[in-house]
């Protein structure tokens, strides 16, 4: 006789992340543009995938002479250094007054590499747009594009689940994700077992650990090889930095988690992250500033990016500024650049005022 065999039912989970991002470009019709040229929009995040950074292209006159021109083409590209690949759904769609949906595409790539772009080179033709759909997609000469994002990382960590039939096995078997090497580390720290460090920051003294902080940051791993203060005291002080930060750090050292995180916390951590050589630190950081952006915030990026040559930072700062120049030029902040950092807000007036004028010529 055989032996009765059970049957065992389990599943596989794929982690998919999920996020809708809108971009308006105003006075849209006066971006007369020759073929090739494109806007590309602040960069933006999806989910917690802070590592991934993903920008919308549109190119307002055609992608390349030929069929596409006089063609509005929209791309989702990925922008972040990120070599993982991900598999993408989204649809792309123009937004009327009433926030409807109109022109709606549908998409599904896998982008496997760092930088690459996938779209429509003939999303709407561009005299159909000024011309007989104006009125209803160009409110106020303001063109809002929706980006509705489905991302999943390719051959991520997955939940085991398969269906089977195995014998002489229990009647219920679980299966679940091990612990990963991130979540056993962040246990070290927030149960302060086996410290051989600690940080004083304000009121509060962290118990870290030599190995983990030299393994994560070459400028740790510097002061803790040599004679140094912080070696033979076995005490790091960071006094000039809001121990909120610090501790907040030291969390993304251990488990790379960052919670309740705000566009001000994270300009203080890229900060640090500098400072200390955490460089995986910095790209989250700088893919949650820059799909954060704001009219209040962005004179402190522009400033960020100029201080550090963050060529991202910068160059996000800047697109802001300029589709939203006539918001921000009334904000103290940026009356604050034009004193401070006279050479920094002039370049960026030349950009404007140059591109304005080319549309006015294009226009005669």
């Amino acid at each position: 006789m055989f032996a009765k065999r059970r049957e065992i039912q389990v599943r596989t989970r794929i982690p998919v992340e999920t996020c809708h991002f809108k971009w308006s470009i105003e006075n849209f019709s006066f971006y007369v543009c020759k073929v090739g040229t494109e806007l590309t929009s602040p960069i933006f995040t999806c989910g917690t995938s802070f590592l991934t950074s993903w920008s919308l292209k549109l190119y307002p006159n055609g992608s390349r002479r030929g069929e596409s021109e006089g063609k509005i083409g929209i791309y989702l590209t990925r922008t972040s250094t990120d070599k993982s690949a991900h598999f993408a759904a989204f649809r792309l769609s123009f937004l009327s007054v009433n926030q409807e949906r109109h022109c709606s595409s549908d998409f599904e790539h896998l982008y496997d590499k760092p930088v690459s772009g996938f779209g429509s080179y003939d999303f709407i033709d561009r005299n159909l747009l000024l011309g007989a759909k104006r009125t209803l997609l160009l409110p106020n000469d303001i063109l809002t594009i929706s980006c509705e994002l489905k991302m999943a990382r390719v051959n991520d960590d997955l939940s085991s689940e398969g269906r089977g039939q195995y014998s002489n096995l229990p009647e219920t078997i679980t299966f679940s994700k091990p612990d990963s090497l991130a979540r056993d580390l962040r246990a070290l720290f927030d149960n302060e077992l086996y410290s051989d460090l600690t940080i004083k920051t304000g009121e509060e003294t962290l118990f870290v650990h030599r190995c983990i902080l030299s393994a994560r940051s070459s400028v740790f791993a510097n002061m803790l090889k040599h004679k140094m203060k912080e070696n033979l005291t076995s005490c790091l002080e960071i006094n000039d930095v809001d121990p909120v930060v610090v501790k907040m750090m030291v969390s993304y050292i251990y488990g790379e988690q960052l919670e309740n995180l705000t566009v001000e916390i994270a300009i203080d951590l890229y900060s640090v992250g500098e400072r200390y050589d955490l460089k995986d630190l910095k790209t989250v950081c700088v893919n949650f500033i820059v799909s954060h952006l704001t009219t209040d915030n962005v004179c402190d990026v522009l400033l960020l990016g100029d201080l550090h040559d963050d060529i991202e930072l910068t160059s996000a700062a800047k697109n802001f500024i300029y589709v939203n120049a006539s918001v921000v030029q009334e904000t103290e902040k940026w009356i604050n650049i034009t004193m401070q950092k006279p050479d920094l807000a002039i370049a960026l007036y030349r950009v404007i005022v140059s591109d304005k004028k080319q549309a006015n010529n294009f226009n005669r």
